[in-house]
């Protein structure tokens, strides 16, 4: 476990898809009316800021805590929203509250409700927790000069670029070509008369990667293929991604559900996706694909290219090599003298908090279930779906989260079957509030802000909602979520809200309504109905029973 408090420092996926599969990456929080206006993009508000020290605190004025707010102010909304005819065929389950946990509104909090991708906050806060802020994922280069076997391990980074490292990027922050680069001058190194220094070892202290310490260096880009292990007899590429384990699919996925996730091999080229530009549609074997971008580096950056590629086991995919809070692999200086695969170099990926942060703006699925599976990994859970789903659980509930009823099978939401309560929604995202824990507080900031960014880039344009609500997003087919904090009155609220069960064709108007309750928070008017204005007689009295002519009811 790490809980040092150190912290570092979008678009919308897809559209709703009807017929029960997966919707659009949470892009269906759009909903044609008043809530999507498109309009200039708002200014963020910040986060209130607490009070000075002083020698006499109770004359500062204090940031207000909702105990002074009128939690009178919200009953109306309450009863209006629970009751509104868009929500007639589905569960409710929501809180709102303070950041001491007061209670303003509620309804059904501790109901356990598919909750789509609010889950990722679940897995962000597990994370954090687990590795802090400025952990990093490894993939290390082995070889064995027996067997004549170069193995490339993969341990959890799914943002590996196909070039030199740029570490200005979370994707691509660990590169394959300067991985490479440092594979050959590690075996350059090795063969007998070459003077030059191995790649590999600790790195300065001012370095801003820890990786080869050739990385860039003019040894890296000085090759003497000639004297490189390399050449000479062929040699075999191995691809080593046992530590993740062999369950790459949920078995709780729906079917045509995987456009939205990649296979979780614990290594890939920007996570997988066939277009890097886009925001589904994945290979089916990303890690394959890295290992042959891998290889054509070796060949086109001066070392002899591998006679094949094949998957395998190096024997050293381990928790001890690869678990981002492991000491850094000890290079070998004497490959040629060893027996069996030793390390030779190795890449570390983008700091914890900026891949979080790819994973919650976007609502990154395939991002979202390898940082689970790292979970499980670092607490010696199995690497499968429900061993990464329960360690997260555990790992929250070292944090003091009481999770009720809450079933992970999965750490991203995509699996139906997830269900959270949305007080446990709301628990974990006052925790990440909390000064007690700083080391989480990327989770809050990280989050989408209603019409400006990420899955709510869209959304809540032109409204009281926009630039004050932050919030992940949730959405499939019969269920849409939404949890965060907002700002009213210089008062920072947590909320949480999942509305699930309802019938696919229902999905846009519990969206408007769920918008509409969010505006309504905030002191916006609403206009809730028990009853659609659409299935009345033009000259029926509000509140009046819809008639049940077809032409009537017709929408």
């Amino acid at each position: 476990m790490h809980t040092k408090g150190r912290v570092s420092a979008t678009l919308i996926a897809g559209a709703l898809v009807l017929g029960g599969a997966y919707v659009g990456a949470d892009g269906a929080d759009l909903v044609p009316g008043f809530l999507t206006f498109k309009a200039p993009l708002p200014r963020v508000a910040p986060f209130p800021d607490s009070p000075a020290l002083s020698p006499e605190p109770a004359e500062i004025p204090l940031f207000a805590k909702s105990t002074n707010f009128d939690a009178n102010t919200y009953k109306a909304l309450v009863r209006e929203f629970a009751t509104d005819y868009r929500l007639a065929n589905a569960k409710l389950s929501f809180w709102v509250g303070d950041r001491d946990g007061v209670e303003l509104a509620s309804h059904e909090p501790q109901s356990a409700l598919t909750a789509a991708s609010t889950t990722k906050l679940l897995t962000a806060v597990a994370a954090l927790h687990e590795f802090g802020p400025d952990a990093r994922a490894r993939t290390v280069v082995a070889w064995d000069n027996d067997k004549r076997k170069l193995f490339l391990i993969g341990g959890g980074d799914m943002l590996l670029g196909a070039g030199a490292d740029t570490p200005r990027s979370v994707k691509g922050y660990a590169g394959l070509d300067t991985l490479a680069a440092d594979t050959i001058v590690a075996l350059s190194a090795q063969t007998p008369g070459n003077t030059k220094p191995a790649a590999g070892g600790p790195p300065p202290s001012s370095a801003k990667k820890s990786k080869s310490a050739t990385s860039n260096s003019p040894a890296s880009r000085d090759k003497s293929p000639a004297g490189s292990l390399l050449n000479g007899k062929p040699y075999t590429l191995v691809l080593d991604t046992s530590w993740f384990g062999s369950q790459t699919a949920s078995p709780s996925w729906r079917d045509g559900d995987d456009r939205w996730v990649g296979p979780i091999q614990g290594m890939a080229i920007n996570t997988g996706l066939v277009d890097p530009n886009a925001y589904r549609g994945y290979q089916s074997d990303p890690a394959g694909v890295a290992g042959q971008a891998f290889a054509q580096a070796l060949s086109r950056l001066g070392g002899a290219g591998p006679a094949k590629v094949e998957v395998g086991k190096s024997g050293l995919a381990s928790k001890e090599l690869l678990d981002p809070l492991s000491p850094l692999p000890k290079v070998s200086t004497e490959v040629s003298a060893s027996h069996g695969p030793v390390p030779i170099a190795y890449a570390q990926g983008a700091p914890l908090a900026q891949v979080e942060r790819q994973m919650l703006k976007i609502s990154d699925n395939t991002l979202a279930e390898s940082l689970g599976r790292l979970v499980a990994l670092h607490r010696n859970a199995k690497p499968t779906f429900a061993g990464s789903g329960a360690a997260v659980m555990d790992s929250l509930r070292e944090l003091g989260v009481d999770l009720g009823k809450t079933e992970l099978k999965g750490c991203s939401g995509l699996a139906y079957e997830t269900r959270i309560p949305a007080r446990v929604l709301a628990d974990v995202v006052r925790l990440t509030t909390s000064r007690d824990h700083p080391e989480l507080h990327s989770v809050t900031a990280n989050v989408p802000v209603a019409g400006a960014d990420g899955t709510l880039e869209h959304t809540y344009q032109g409204t009281l909602a926009a630039g004050v609500v932050r919030g992940k997003t949730g959405t499939l087919a019969i269920t849409n979520s939404l949890a965060g904090t907002f700002v009213r009155d210089n008062q920072e609220f947590i909320y949480a809200l999942v509305i699930s069960g309802y019938p696919e064709s229902q999905g846009g108007p519990s969206i408007e309504a769920k918008q509409m309750f969010i505006n309504g928070l905030l002191g916006a008017k609403t206009s809730f109905s028990k009853v659609d204005p659409k299935s009345q007689p033009p000259d029926s009295p509000p509140g009046a029973p819809a008639s049940s002519s077809p032409d009537a009811s017709a929408e």
